[in-house]
């Protein structure tokens, strides 16, 4: 069974709701349909989609104002739809975060082809890499396992994920995960990588965490961070 791209569409108008949401359904994506931006705030609460699809002129909260927020914390792409057709409009849209602006009344057709170029962008978007989330102390491997993190993984892995690339002295790790036994004969810090690259290599992943001899530890490949 092929991989069915997950959609929330936000919209106060029931009718247009329901007809979108629907159509969406039919060629092929798996939506949910929700009257307001509180509702998909819960939904989001629980799980991410692939793709947003927001009304411009919500009740409540401005649509515009949330953008920020939606891109700073999902990684999902978004799509913007507005009775709206003024240049203006759209260029606010851009800059605070949509990818896409598209203006009402919509052609199931361009939308389905809009949901499936976004998609693939994002997949490009996302190759190769890492993402460690600081609000849920999780590691994500480059092909979308989602490991949760003890403390001590945690602190490692957020120091050597803010500087890749950078060696970090035994003596600078030991100190971020609280260990003050900072001697030669202490093997904490050897046995935490340890068990951290198998919980990793469980995901058929290596775990790009490096040991340079005679100084300390590297995270080598591109990460984001989530905070």
């Amino acid at each position: 069974m092929s991989y069915r791209q997950n959609i929330y569409i936000v919209d106060d108008d029931p009718d247009f709701l329901i007809s979108i949401t629907r159509l969406v359904n039919l060629v092929g994506f798996q939506a949910q349909g929700f009257g307001s931006l509180k509702e998909m705030k819960k939904a989001l609460e629980v799980s991410k989609p692939d793709i947003l699809i927001l009304d411009l002129n919500l009740p409540g909260e401005s649509t515009f104002d949330i953008l920020p927020d939606l891109r700073n914390n999902t990684n999902s792409g978004i799509i913007l739809l507005s009775g709206l057709s003024e240049v203006e409009a759209r260029i606010q849209a851009l800059e605070k975060g949509a990818d896409i602006y598209l203006t009402k009344p919509i052609d199931i057709r361009e939308l389905t082809a809009v949901i499936n170029t976004l998609t693939n962008r994002l997949k490009k978007d996302s190759t190769e890499k890492w993402v460690l989330d600081e609000t849920k102390w999780t590691l994500t491997t480059p092909n979308g396992i989602e490991y949760k993190l003890t403390t001590k993984e945690f602190k490692l892995i957020s120091l050597l994920a803010h500087s890749p690339n950078r060696p970090f002295t035994r003596e600078a790790i030991l100190e971020i995960i609280g260990n003050t036994n900072i001697t030669p004969e202490n093997r904490t810090l050897d046995v935490l990588v340890s068990r951290l690259r198998k919980k990793i290599n469980q995901g058929q992943v290596t775990l790009p965490v490096r040991s340079i001899r005679y100084v300390g530890y590297v995270f080598y490949e591109p990460i984001e961070i989530i905070s």
